[in-house]
């Protein structure tokens, strides 16, 4: 259970970057405002079928510059390797105008478990980060890339694999776009995953 619980915590870690710059400040409540003051919708949280869900109503905008972006060394039953690996990484506004920010709406922090009713068999499967949407533009040297990439014109990725080695130096443009990182740890996309839609490729 220690694991699990320093993974959510990385996850939460990233979230704290990711927003950073969220657009919020601070106000002071009077006795008045706080007592008419009841849920308006902030936050969601539900535990279904095994499926534990916050889904905050947070916007949020950055421009980052990261000189390397690494996660997920291990031996896959392959190859020793980084799942993802991205070099000189831009975030900024689209379309590739380095002068907006990129923009997020609606966090979602999700964790799957198996047998999550009984503590002595409860297994974590996945962690997941996202957002609901997602525009601007994400320029890199994509070494490796584990995830996939769909334009969204006919629901079949343009990018799907482990380590994909193909993509080089591009620039991913979100267009109100889901994004998400996952961690799992068994299946067909163990390790860290990405997953973009309405999201295009180019030089």
């Amino acid at each position: 259970m220690k694991k699990y619980i320093a993974i959510v915590i990385a996850f939460l870690f990233i979230a704290v970057g990711l927003l950073s710059e969220a657009d919020a400040q601070m106000l002071q409540l009077n006795d008045e405002d706080l007592a008419a003051t009841y849920a308006a919708g902030f936050s969601n949280f539900s535990v279904t079928n095994g499926y534990a869900t916050a889904v905050l109503n947070i916007n949020a905008s950055t421009y980052t510059e990261i000189d390397s972006l690494k996660l997920g060394y291990y031996n896959d039953g392959s190859t020793t390797g980084w799942d993802q690996d991205w070099e000189d990484v831009k975030i900024y506004g689209t379309p590739k105008d380095s002068t907006k920010d990129f923009t997020t709406t609606g966090l979602i922090i999700e964790a799957k478990f198996t047998n999550i009713d009984d503590p002595a068999t409860r297994q974590l499967d996945y962690v997941k980060l996202g957002v609901k949407s997602a525009t601007g533009d994400i320029t890199a040297n994509f070494i490796s890339l584990s995830g996939d990439i769909d334009n969204g014109s006919d629901s079949t990725p343009e990018y799907n694999g482990h380590r994909i080695t193909t993509i080089g130096n591009k620039t991913i443009t979100f267009n109100s776009s889901e994004f998400e990182i996952k961690l799992s740890a068994s299946g067909a996309n163990k390790g860290f995953w990405v997953h973009f839609t309405n999201a295009t490729v180019a030089p």
